[in-house]
């Protein structure tokens, strides 16, 4: 660890992170595959050259790789950092994976194996090795999206400009922005990992004996037997340590819970199969979920690069959906509206607002469609358009944060073993501009001014929590058009629910009351900045209609031209720009394909920049449609 990381005194994880910053035009597209070629797991000599060259990585504080904004919350100097995926998942058997310093977007070449259940190129198990490995599932891996409006009150035409109107639609303004539910728990897939730095043939024949031993004890022990005889979860280790990963059956992460009345976990049931790791021989009538390994016939394995699927018979659901029938359905996301990091399948996740809606497990991915990381199935986690029971727990968490460090808030104990559903909110965010100059001064997470106001009363309906148009950052065109509704979202079906879009209880009368500083009372008091509540969603959020209807130059004009925060003094020179002269004469000298890439990714993100900047001041008209279409 260096010096510099001595001296603060913060805890990480030692793990690098991406870390692209869009006011520079970089973006993850643009980088080859040079750029990922190193040992992710950080030691001295990369240490020192993320200080010393300003390189496009960071060790991990928060658990993302990250990319800045260059829009609202840049201008405001509030939280620019935008999470892009989670560098830590649970695989099938429940390791700790780092997903890994690689390209952000995975597509079929990332993978040495069947992409569906294996994990990608670059990635590593996290063992208590690890410096900081400790703190997973033990703090709060959590950025925040603040809903700040501006802060500079001074001037009247900052006023104006930069900020959203109708702020009391907006009862949830610091709003959790994380892969990880409620803050911590790490996304569960159905992927399972293998080393690839063993030699794999060996590992191959070690999984062979494995399955010539299972053959000759199947006649006299049970599977659960088998592997208590020879070692438990000791042996299973040391086979993964050769490379030779056991196919979990029994005990596969992925099984449903059972959870009481009050949200909490009273245990976790048998595995459910997973296509191409496990071949179903027979499906039997119980009162487990549909998919349930209720028998392992024979196990499997698997290397970095072959599959040997498990041999299960499994549940047929059919009398678990029988009890099922007594409880309310969910409702389900409308993904006709933004859900970035919803894999775009109708039904396949929903909002818990039951605690049987909590029984199937969240399933995580890496979309086949896009490429990003995605949840699959099961109950939503989306704190940016929904609140949760609990989200007033994690920011209490942060207030209360650890001594070393004003950025590190630690899990309370009590959060682990029960799950929190969707709600309404309680009380409402404002702002505040001595909020935000206190947390400048003392350097506290997060850099905003957002304040709770307490009220016991829901300040809206139960629904989706819109973004104000300038905040859906992931959705730019110069981000992941893909992610757009409209460029992968199919029709809707006609016999699914959907969650409806808020509706605020804050009348402008009552916000501008609640006010808690003077100059942020008179801001609220000018045209527009509060307004009525109208019955329909458009008229109350009328950014909605970018997914909601076509394009029209008039709609686009209805919701203002998007402002970007391009710094003026960009030049060509990469070198001048980000380490000085002397960056050709360090590439040289290492003669490293990294520092290459690091090289050409700048020399490309200056150039898109410029183009940028180009079509910004040319053709504006152009470029919002664009903007509004999601079109590069």
């Amino acid at each position: 660890m260096s010096d510099k990381t001595e001296q603060n005194k913060l805890p990480w994880i030692r793990l690098a992170s991406a870390y692209y910053r869009s006011e520079f035009g970089e973006h993850p597209k643009l980088a080859s595959a040079d750029l990922y070629t190193f040992n992710p797991i950080l030691d001295e000599l990369i240490e020192e050259h993320l200080i010393d060259y300003d390189l496009p990585i960071t060790p991990c504080m928060d658990g993302h790789n990250v990319m800045s904004t260059n829009g609202v919350p840049s201008i405001l100097g509030t939280n620019v950092k935008v999470p892009l995926s989670p560098n830590f998942v649970r695989d099938l058997a429940g390791r700790v994976i780092y997903t890994g310093y690689g390209p952000e977007v995975k597509r079929s070449s990332e993978w040495d194996n069947n992409r569906h259940v294996t994990f990608p190129k670059h990635c590593r198990i996290v063992t208590t090795d690890i410096e900081g490995s400790e703190y997973i599932e033990n703090i709060f891996l959590t950025r925040f999206r603040t809903l700040d409006s501006s802060l500079m009150y001074e001037e009247e035409f900052h006023q104006k400009l930069y900020c959203y109107p109708a702020e009391n639609h907006y009862p949830y303004k610091l709003r959790l922005d994380t892969f990880y539910q409620d803050g911590w728990r790490l996304p569960q897939t159905n992927m399972l990992y293998a080393r690839k730095s063993a030699d794999q043939s060996k590992a191959k024949a070690v999984g062979q004996k494995f399955i010539e031993e299972w053959d000759k004890a199947s006649q006299t022990e049970s599977y659960r037997e088998f592997i208590e005889k020879r070692g438990g979860e000791s042996w299973l280790e040391k086979l993964f340590q050769t490379g030779c990963s056991v196919i979990p059956t029994h005990e596969a992460y992925n099984s449903f819970y059972v959870v009481n009345e009050d949200y909490e976990i009273i245990r976790r049931r048998s595995g459910v199969a997973v296509q191409d790791l496990h071949k179903v021989l027979d499906e039997k009538a119980s009162e487990e979920p549909k998919g349930t390994i209720l028998e392992v016939i024979k196990p499997g394995f698997v290397t970095a690069t072959h599959i040997e699927p498990a041999h299960v018979v499994v549940s047929d659901g059919k009398r678990y959906e029988a009890n099922k029938r007594a409880f309310p359905l969910p409702l389900h996301p409308d993904l006709r509206l933004p859900h970035q990091r919803t894999q775009a399948v109708w039904g396949a996740t929903w909002l818990p607002t039951h605690p049987a809606h909590f029984d199937a497990p969240a399933i995580w991915g890496w979309d086949m469609a896009t490429g990003h990381f995605l949840q699959m199935t099961g109950p939503l986690w989306d704190p940016l358009h929904y609140y949760y029971e609990s989200t007033p727990l994690v920011v209490k968490g942060f207030k209360n944060h650890d001594k070393a460090s004003k950025h590190i808030a630690f899990v309370p104990e009590g959060m682990k073993e029960r799950f929190y559903p969707v709600s309404s909110i309680r009380g409402f965010d404002m702002m505040s501009y001595n909020t935000y100059k206190m947390r400048l001064e003392k350097n506290i997470h997060p850099r905003s001014g957002l304040l709770r106001v307490n009220d016991p009363n829901p300040s809206s309906t139960l629904g989706y929590h819109p973004l104000p148009y300038t905040y859906e950052f992931e959705l730019s065109h110069l981000w992941s058009p893909e992610l757009m509704p409209a460029n992968r979202t199919p029709m809707k079906p006609n016999n699914l629910s959907v969650m409806p879009v808020i509706q605020s209880r804050l009348t402008p009368e009552y916000y501008i009351y609640n006010s808690v500083d003077t100059n942020e009372e008179q801001k609220l008091e000018q045209p527009g900045m509060v307004t009525e509540i109208k019955e329909s969603p458009l008229d109350n959020y009328p950014q909605l209609a970018r997914y909601l209807m076509d394009y029209t130059p008039q709609l686009a004009n209805n919701l203002g031209i998007v402002l970007y925060n391009i710094p003026q003094n960009l030049v060509q020179s990469t070198s001048a720009l980000y380490i000085g002269d002397n960056l050709d004469e360090v590439i040289e000298a290492t003669g490293i394909a990294f520092y290459k890439a690091v090289k050409n990714f700048r020399e490309q993100s200056l150039t898109e920049l410029n183009k940028t900047i180009e079509n910004y001041n040319g053709n504006i008209t152009g470029f919002v449609q664009k903007h509004w279409k999601c079109e590069k």
